[in-house]
């Protein structure tokens, strides 16, 4: 039977060579193998064949030519880690069904005499004897004796179990070949360790090289933003002149014969009403003048006033036109200005017609004006406020809106509005005068406009709002909005209704406000009494301590009060404090005032006197000293004259 049809006779037969191999340590022919095998072939060239085939497949079997040209196989498992045996499958009886294991070559040998090698020749043929000719039986047991040196052979003894140990010398070399593997795997280990460290030393170098090329992007964004920003007012300067030069022969149309024609019709059909005709005058040479100082670049602001109202007329309608016309192209000489450079958009009292509201809104909107001013505009609609809103919230550097006479009844409106004021922080001034007259909430329209801006609205004009103060607890959100010392500067409060109560909440809370410095209650329903609590609470003369501790930076406009505050602060404090000086002085109770001051700070009470008296240097006193007031050597002679015996140096001298 071929080795290709009986895996178990293939794999006996392998575990026999490598047996006889690893026994006498020497190559073995192909031709050397027991003839027996080959019978199972028609030709010996065939069965060597198949046994070389079979034994290539087997680890730690090497089959090479030696010098005489034939083939032989040696085992060189030992260097490779093959130092065992190929597993044979177990075999069961076709009779009883019990296994039977293939008994080795060992075992066969222990049975035998030990002197049967040491008894043949040097050179001696495989002997291969079948134990049995039976089919119970396919063990074959090989008994294979080399070429061997006489002298080695006494260096060889068999185990217990019959097997052959290796000699010293070879057990020694194996020893050697262990160290050598041992040396090579610790200088790979060491060789794998160093290049980890090379490793990591790279990663690390190429993660700080990454970080630098970040920190070098994000340094040539900045550049790049910066190179930008330094080219962009020259882009403007640019595309400003390019508007400039196209324009330089402008022609203003309506200078023409049939639009002079068309004014002077309307101005003649309108002559009974003088005023009307005046301000239609300034409406036509206004618009007029504006344009072509828009399309010549000579001035930022736009401009268009008149003294009284002007309704529109068909008549207007080409000099709006090139008005709106001119408004597209000023953007180039806006993006030229400095961003400290004030520009304003201006109506007041001429009627925007209908038709051109949109269109003057969406060119007005991308503009960046620093203030815009809508006001008294006839026919005041929601269009109108909405431009102006719009432009609010799409114009990040406004800081001055006006609405000023414009009626704002709904209150979709007025929630819009205070959105609009609550979100712009570079937005200082709102003047709201004449926005809600009439209407029952104004009060609340008030708070809810106090509220919106107290975070960045320093000026507001509020007056002519007819504000009620409610009853009860909302009746001090004035004065508790004051107390909490906004960054409120100026407040327009003239032409409502506040009362004698509303004075008295608002002077109290003056002495705790520092920043407000002009508030405007003139034509309210205020009495002598609100009156004099007002006074009181910038200039409280009651004593030196009182007048310390008075508003000295709010000066307010009201009838009937002579207001002690004007200018800077600390002069402000110094002159009152010198003036009540000089009165007590004049009446000749200044002893009496500061007689109870502790001698220790006499010094620093001079000192004082002497300060105060230089209230007049501040510029805005213009040098000038008040006539009421006397010379400080005076005061100070006064008060030492009476206090010199209670020194102690006058002790030492009496």
């Amino acid at each position: 039977m071929p080795f290709s049809r009986n895996a178990q006779h293939e794999l006996r037969m392998q575990n026999e060579i490598i047996d006889l191999v690893k026994k006498y340590s020497q190559p073995v022919k192909l031709s050397q193998i027991p003839v027996q095998y080959q019978n199972e072939y028609s030709r010996k060239l065939e069965y060597i064949g198949y046994l070389k085939h079979c034994l290539d497949a087997v680890p730690g079997l090497s089959v090479t030519k030696g010098k005489d040209g034939e083939e032989t196989v040696e085992w060189i498992g030992c260097f490779l880690g093959y130092d065992r045996k190929v597993k044979v499958p177990k075999r069961r009886s076709a009779h009883n069904g019990r296994v039977r294991r293939t008994k080795t070559l060992a075992e066969r040998d222990n049975a035998e005499d030990n002197t049967a090698i040491s008894s043949t020749s040097p050179v001696e043929v495989v002997k291969i004897r079948n134990e049995s000719a039976s089919s119970t039986s396919d063990t074959y047991h090989i008994n294979s004796l080399t070429e061997e040196d006489p002298s080695t052979q006494t260096d060889r003894t068999k185990s217990e179990n019959g097997e052959c140990k290796p000699s010293a010398s070879v057990s020694q070399e194996l020893k050697d070949i262990k160290s050598m593997l041992a040396e090579l795997m610790h200088q790979n280990a060491r060789q794998v360790s160093d290049m980890q460290s090379k490793m990591g030393d790279m990663l690390h170098e190429n993660a700080s090289l990454r970080g630098k090329i970040n920190e070098m992007a994000v340094e040539l964004e900045g550049i790049k933003a910066s190179h930008n920003q330094e080219l962009k007012p020259m882009k403007s300067t640019q595309q400003f002149h390019t508007h400039i030069l196209s324009n330089l022969y402008y022609q203003y149309w309506p200078d023409s014969e049939y639009w002079v024609n068309q004014r002077n019709s309307y101005l003649e059909s309108i002559q009974d009403h003088e005023v009307l005709v005046v301000n239609t005058w300034q409406f036509f040479s206004g618009i007029r003048n504006q344009t072509l100082k828009i399309i010549r670049g000579e001035s930022t602001n736009v401009v268009l006033h008149c003294d009284g109202p002007v309704l529109y007329n068909e008549a207007f309608s080409y000099y709006w036109t090139l008005f709106i016309e001119a408004l597209r192209d000023h953007r180039y000489m806006l993006a030229c200005q400095p961003p400290d450079k004030e520009s304003t958009f201006e109506i007041q009292n001429v009627e925007i017609p209908p038709e051109n509201i949109e269109d003057l809104s969406r060119i007005v909107k991308p503009l960046r004006f620093t203030a815009l001013c809508l006001c008294f505009i006839p026919n005041f609609g929601r269009a109108v406020l909405q431009l102006a809103l719009s432009h609010a919230e799409n114009n990040p550097i406004l800081t001055r809106l006006s609405l000023e006479g414009n009626p704002i009844v709904s209150s979709d409106d007025i929630d819009q509005l205070c959105r609009v004021i609550k979100g712009h922080q570079s937005l200082k001034e709102l003047n709201l005068n004449a926005c809600f007259e009439g209407l029952p909430n104004s009060f609340d329209i008030f708070s809810s406009i106090l509220t919106a801006g107290q975070n960045n609205i320093k000026c507001l004009g509020f007056s002519g709002n007819s504000v009620v103060t409610p009853i009860g607890r909302e009746s001090t959100f004035l004065p508790n909005f004051l107390a909490a010392n906004s960054k409120m500067e100026v407040l327009h409060l003239m032409g409502n209704k506040l009362g004698d109560q509303d004075a008295l909440l608002i002077s109290e809370a003056l002495h705790s406000n520092t920043n407000l410095g002009f508030l405007e209650v003139e034509k309210n329903a205020i009495t002598s009494v609100g009156e004099r609590a007002l006074e009181k609470s910038v200039g409280d003369v009651t004593n030196l301590n009182s007048i310390s501790d008075s508003n000295h930076t709010c000066w307010i406009e009201l009838e009937g009060i002579a207001c002690a505050n004007s200018g800077d602060t600390d002069a402000n404090r110094w002159r009152k404090i010198y003036s009540k000086l000089s009165s007590l002085h004049v009446e000749k109770s200044i002893y009496s005032q500061l007689r109870d001051t502790p001698v220790e700070l006499l010094p620093d009470l001079l000192c004082s006197i002497q300060k105060y008296s230089e209230y007049h240097l501040d510029k805005s006193y213009n040098n000038v000293r008040d006539v009421t007031d006397v010379q400080p050597l005076s005061i100070v002679y006064k008060l030492m004259r009476n206090r010199v015996k209670e020194l102690p140096v006058f002790e030492v001298v009496k």
